[in-house]
């Protein structure tokens, strides 16, 4: 009955109709969640054109890497050969003419508003580019990109902090890998706005119901910068040494990092 009643909680997140109406499609369709929301599109009980799924994707060449994010109705569309093929040619459009493109979402969906429109009049699914990001490399630079099970995209890019020493490409790797999986918002404290470090301090007094020690708030305050910036995060790969000490010892300085994630993840 529990896993029941997660699927009636799950088809309620992903549809916002009824309890009720829930249980009675999925009793209807033997608890089976695919038919369930394959029933529900055709009998449109969802909210007309609501969005409820997020897919990300990522490449990297000619000296650029991008990372999209997709919304659509249901989840069926991420295996379809038609949305692939979608995906495909809008990635490699961006990748090999984006000298000729101003590159914001904007114009990403200005650009593309054939392609989408006709994909969603071809799989009856509505279908849009939700977020877009791009990083560009120049001379001695490097950009890397990683997509996790495409609801977490991340690119960076990095150059030698030594000119004379090399860079491992699979360095750079693991260090995207960690970013994947610890999503700091910020490469080091010095790169917080005054406006989200107010932001912290003070919601950091409230959950401490404004008490006036000084030094219980900053330690509370330096646990969450720790938390959020990714030099001062311990690694993923060497849980007991920090960020900022294996970019060193990896002879790698971050440029810039990108971070896109599914609501869905």
């Amino acid at each position: 009955m529990n896993n029941k009643l997660e699927i009636i909680k799950k088809i309620r997140k992903i549809t916002q109709i009824s309890i009720y109406k829930c249980k009675k499609i999925l009793e209807k369709n033997n608890f089976n969640i695919y038919k369930s929301l394959k029933y529900i599109k055709k009998k449109k009980f969802k909210k007309k054109n609501k969005l409820f799924y997020e897919f990300i994707t990522t490449k990297t060449k000619n000296n650029i890497s991008i990372v999209i994010k997709f919304e659509s109705e249901t989840d069926f569309i991420i295996n379809n050969l038609e949305f692939k093929n979608f995906e495909k040619k809008i990635t490699n459009k961006i990748i090999n003419n984006y000298k000729n493109y101003t590159l914001n979402l904007k114009n990403i969906n200005k650009i593309f508003k054939k392609d989408i429109n006709l994909i969603t009049n071809k799989l009856n699914e509505n279908i849009k580019i939700k977020n877009f990001l791009y990083l560009k490399s120049k001379k001695k630079q490097y950009l890397n990109d990683y997509n996790h099970n495409k609801k977490i995209g991340i690119i960076i890019l990095v150059k030698k902090i030594n000119k004379n020493k090399k860079i491992n490409k699979n360095n750079i790797k693991k260090i995207t890998i960690h970013i994947a999986a610890m999503q700091p918002k910020f490469l080091s404290k010095k790169n917080i706005n005054n406006k989200y470090l107010k932001k912290i301090k003070k919601n950091i007094k409230i959950k401490l119901q404004n008490k006036k020690n000084n030094k219980i708030i900053n330690n509370f305050i330096k646990k969450k910068l720790n938390k959020i910036c990714l030099k001062e995060q311990f690694f993923l790969f060497k849980n007991k040494i920090k960020v900022k000490k294996i970019l060193k010892k990896y002879n790698i300085k971050i440029i810039k990092f990108h971070i896109l994630t599914s609501i869905n993840k």
